[in-house]
């Protein structure tokens, strides 16, 4: 399928598949780096450490299964387009992301595994790779960040790349809101304390994913 085809896939579900635009953040929020000292910091960023080690302890095992549905839209300079997602995770190494068109009835399939991935729904059959976020932008024509987005769900920074620039909601306990990684800068809305957020926004220059999610089928909280 030619890339403008692809495009008209996506940008004719503006009207069906809306994501809101980040809202603005109320309350204290403090700001820190992996270097920070100042108590508050220290505390903040030794929670999400915890977790991000929790997670990484069970990354390959059944325990950190976890599905949602939602909606994503990406937009990358002058072209933008929504599309709804459905994300199935036996762990976090081996999962499926389905993108679905509902007025085209279009949709394309990704497929990870410890050995590879696939990529269904392209015109010429299925094709296989090693880089998930290649084979998709081949499918779709959009840079979509999966092998990272699979722990940002969660408001967790990837384990593959170092990440700075940490927001956090103020208090006794500090809520991580946002930080930088892979040349993202990430913002997360919504969901309940203690819990993953309800909307994710990741802006990488020009290019941006903007992912609500609607429904967890499974714990997502390790």
């Amino acid at each position: 399928m030619k890339k403008s085809m692809l495009m008209f896939a996506l940008v004719a579900l503006a009207g069906c598949a809306t994501v809101p635009k980040p809202s603005a953040e109320t309350g204290a929020t403090i700001t820190c780096s992996g270097a920070s000292t100042s108590p508050a910091c220290e505390r903040a960023i030794g929670g999400l450490n915890q977790s991000s080690a929790r997670l990484k302890a069970i990354q390959s095992d059944a325990a950190s299964a976890f599905a949602f549905r939602g909606r994503i839209a990406i937009s990358q300079g002058s072209q933008g387009g929504n599309a709804g997602i459905a994300w199935d995770a036996q762990s976090f190494e081996t999962y499926q992301v389905e993108l679905s068109a509902p007025v085209t009835s279009q949709s394309w399939q990704l497929e990870v595994t410890p050995a590879g991935s696939t990529v269904l729904g392209m015109k010429g059959g299925p094709r296989s790779g090693r880089d998930p976020v290649d084979l998709l932008k081949q499918a779709t024509g959009w840079t979509i960040p999966v092998d990272d987005m699979r722990y940002w769900v969660h408001a967790l920074p990837s384990p593959g790349a170092s990440a700075s620039a940490y927001v956090f909601s103020a208090g006794a306990a500090p809520r991580v809101i946002g930080f930088t990684q892979s040349g993202w800068t990430l913002k997360f809305e919504g969901g309940e304390v203690g819990g993953p957020p309800q909307r994710i926004f990741a802006r990488n220059g020009t290019g941006q994913v903007r992912l609500v999610i609607d429904s967890w089928l499974k714990s997502a909280t390790p």
